[in-house]
């Protein structure tokens, strides 16, 4: 009689624990789901956020390109004018950039104008320099700078001028369009600066009843921003 006594009871205790176990298992895995997504929202809360970008930069400049007419061979002239350029750098130092430029000159030879615009677009590889320039303390700050090297496609576009097309003169022409260059950037105030210099290579393809064939020298000069991702 003990030994069912002592038995029934022993059983009776067991289940009370695996009741009382069973009970407290949504509670506890509640709470450890709590502790998990406040883990998880601390963590990335300190994890910097990865930038789309590295840098972005915009120039203003103005633009003064060097050409040589067909005929007289060797005779030259300069058009003047101005280019907008844009980059973003977004895979280590490697990005893609744009120009749109504009020059024009009102007497190339006897009278005869020039104007030609043009598009490119291509990859750029941007260099952060600041570590030689930050010693310069220009505006009470350290000056960041950086160097960089494009090669750049697209389109040219001939206007205000005298284009062989068959046997007559037509006054605009286009053809594509090649822009290999190298310039410096140096920021003066929070993100605003300079573009010391931008010299380019430019080759087009405009009619000119000689070989059809342009290679032109251009050097621009200007004002910049630069984009950083905080």
């Amino acid at each position: 009689m003990l030994r069912k006594i002592h038995t029934g009871g022993l059983l009776a205790g067991v289940m009370g624990l695996v009741l009382a176990m069973t009970a407290s298992m949504p509670a506890a895995a509640q709470r450890h789901r709590r502790l998990h997504q406040i883990t998880h929202n601390k963590l990335t809360h300190r994890l910097p956020r990865k930038a789309a970008f590295r840098r972005a930069d915009v120039a203003i400049t103005y633009t003064g390109e060097a050409a040589k007419l067909a005929a007289p061979p060797g005779s030259r002239f300069w058009l003047n004018g101005g280019s907008v350029d844009g980059a973003v750098t977004f895979y280590g130092d490697l990005g893609l950039a744009a120009n749109l430029s504009a020059v024009h000159s009102q007497d190339i030879s006897d009278g005869v104008g020039l104007g030609k615009t043009s598009f490119v677009i291509g990859p750029r590889y941007t260099k952060d320099t600041s570590k030689w320039t930050s010693k310069w303390r220009l505006m009470k700050k350290a000056q960041s700078s950086a160097l960089f090297g494009e090669a750049l496609f697209g389109v040219a576009h001939g206007f205000d001028g005298q284009f062989p097309s068959g046997s007559s003169l037509v006054a605009s022409a286009t053809s594509p369009a090649i822009q290999l260059g190298v310039g410096a950037d140096v920021t003066l105030w929070k993100s605003f600066g300079v573009r010391v210099f931008e010299l380019d290579y430019i080759h087009t393809g405009l009619p000119n009843n000689s070989s059809n064939s342009q290679n032109d020298l251009r050097v621009s000069f200007g004002v910049s921003y630069r984009l950083k991702p905080r």
